[in-house]
């Protein structure tokens, strides 16, 4: 074969693999919606497609101040013994140099709990964390649970109160169930999820 046809053939392979990739894409996104569908019909809850409002509503939080495109989807609302809940898929773009990376995890959200909770941040704490401890990046630590210390970022205004939070058998949770967990809060409102992951519809 001559160069040129070798050429438009790879072209040909590349566009295929693309078109592959969306297509498998878009089955596995119908395939969780039609799942989550199904979820909330069994459950009572709400549904909805989209609807970005989420996103607005709680852009005082770290989590939905990232990237730009942010949008909330697959979104289930209902009520329990602690009040109102939403339950979405949320999605955030950044730029890193030239490429463009999205990110996709379910988040859990109260956001009128009966309480006054402090401005609170937690996550599983990384080598960059490590490093801008170091230069003063805050970190509130429990003295009394090192492990938990070494593991996960704590921040906040009130580290007094944000400690009061944590009681033995919360951290002790953070090591078992709610390992890889970040949460955010403050005031009636509080948040979780697991940093880019998508909870699987029979694990919610």
């Amino acid at each position: 074969m001559t160069g040129p046809v070798l050429v438009t053939l790879g072209m040909i392979a590349v566009v295929m693999l693309l078109v592959g990739i969306v297509v498998t894409g878009l089955v596995l996104s119908s395939k969780r919606r039609s799942a989550l569908m199904e979820l909330a019909a069994r459950e009572g809850l709400a549904f909805a497609r989209q609807d970005d409002q989420f996103a607005q509503v709680l852009v005082s939080f770290p989590l939905f101040n990232c990237g730009f495109g942010r949008k909330a989807r697959n979104v289930l609302t209902g009520d329990s013994g602690a009040g109102e809940f939403w339950i979405f898929d949320y999605q955030y773009t950044i730029r890193a140099g030239k490429h463009l990376h999205t990110h996709k995890q379910t988040v859990f959200v109260f956001p009128r709990l009966q309480a006054d909770l402090p401005v609170l941040e937690l996550r599983p704490e990384n080598l960059l964390h490590k490093i801008g401890a170091m230069f003063g990046y805050q970190d509130i630590d429990f003295f009394e649970h090192p492990e938990f210390s070494s593991r996960y970022l704590v921040r906040g205004g009130e580290a007094d109160r944000v400690r009061a939070l944590f009681t033995p058998e919360l951290i002790a949770a953070f090591a078992a169930s709610l390992s890889g967990v970040s949460v955010e809060g403050g005031g009636s409102c509080i948040l979780a999820y697991r940093s880019r992951r998508l909870s699987k519809p029979d694990q919610l």
